[in-house]
Parts: structure tokens; sequence; C-alpha cells
């Protein structure tokens, strides 16, 4: 996983200006609604991208900066990351509120994802993650090649595989929004569930019998 931990907001007040400066004042109400991650405001980089909404769009790209992410959190593992996922919904549904379009890049997602299996009472200890894919959604007035850079174009998909301490393996896709479409319990943790041979199956994360 290689994205920074960005996210892309676009608003009409961004489409009122008249160069691709972000005003200071903007840029500071951003730095510290992103400060309810944990991060201090100067560890908050805001910078500009282009969308391309079928002609130019402007955006606004903040990004916490990796010393922050590896000093402070990495280090306590994923079930940490549950907990920063906890916080970026709160705060991208703020700044929905504010400003309007919100995405998010790879490694939020991935935090935000972690999130849901925590509150679906997935344990979050000895988790690994297996796969990690982020699948853009095309647009013809993206060059192909810059498609798949998200200060280019935030709207993507995101699909992760996670395996658990218990073996089982779950899938999580999900918007860049922030939006959670679809969450499954494989169990590859217990062949005898796989054969249909446990009496009491564990259920599925979204309620139905694990295939």
């Amino acid at each position: 996983m290689t994205e920074d931990f960005a996210i892309s907001l676009v608003s009409e007040e961004l489409q009122a200006l008249s160069s691709k400066e972000i005003p200071s004042a903007l840029a500071d109400d951003v730095r510290k609604d992103l400060g309810e991650l944990g991060a201090p405001q100067s560890e908050i980089v805001i910078e500009t991208g282009s969308a391309g909404y079928g002609a130019e769009v402007l955006t606004l790209i903040a990004i916490v900066t990796a010393a922050f992410l590896a000093g402070k959190q990495l280090d306590e593992g994923l079930s940490a990351w549950a907990n920063i996922g906890r916080r970026a919904l709160k705060v991208v549904e703020k700044l929905r509120g504010k400003y309007g379009s919100v995405a998010v890049s790879e490694p939020v997602a991935l935090a935000i994802a972690l999130e849901e299996l925590s509150s679906r009472g997935v344990p979050l200890g000895g988790m690994s993650v297996l796969a990690s894919h982020t699948l853009p959604v095309a647009k013809g007035v993206i060059p192909p090649e810059l498609v798949t850079e998200f200060r280019c174009q935030p709207d993507r998909f995101y699909v992760f595989v996670l395996q658990s301490e218990d073996r089982d393996t779950h899938l999580i896709c999900m918007r860049s929004s922030g939006e959670i479409l679809e969450v499954r319990r494989l169990p590859t943790g217990d062949w005898r569930e796989y054969l249909g041979l446990n009496t009491a199956p564990r259920e599925s994360d979204d309620g139905d019998r694990s295939w």
C-alpha cells in the first residue's frame, strides 16, 4: 500500500476560486477538522488536485504525513487502525456536511474497513491484510495513465481481503466515499464448517450463513 493517507474534497467554494491556490482560511479550517484524527495540524499537508468531472474540477487534498502514522499508530498493529477508522468516519461526515463531495485514499479506506469489522464483533488481534485492491472508475476526460492516481480520480472502489487470528477470511468491498457495500466471512479456518459438518455453523458478518 503506497498511497498517502489522504482525503479529497470537492466543493462549490473551490470551483469559485480564480486561481488554483487554496485560501489559507480554508486550509486552516480543513486542518482543524482533520486534527480530530489525532494528528497535529503541523502533520497535515494541504494540496490541490484535479478530478476531471467532464471539465477540470479543482479538488483539495488533505494528507496526513507518514511520519505521524508510522511513529504513533503503525507499531500498535491493525487494531489501532480501527480506532483511526472510527475517527476518520466522523471527520468524513463532518467534511461532507460542510463542503460536499468527499473521498478517501486506500489507507483511510482500510482503517474504515477495520472499524467495520470491529463494530461487527470481529477480533482484530492477529489480523493481517492478505490483499488490497483499488478499482478506479474510468472517465474519458482522464488519461488512462492518471486514472489510478487518487489526486486525479478519487472515484473508486476498494476491495480488502483480511485474515483473522482464527484463520477465517474477511472480504470487504467499499466506495471511496466511505460507504461499505459488502462484508463477507469465508470459513477458511474451519474445514468442518466449509464442508457443512458443523451442527451450528457461525453466521457471516451480514447475517447470512457462510458458504
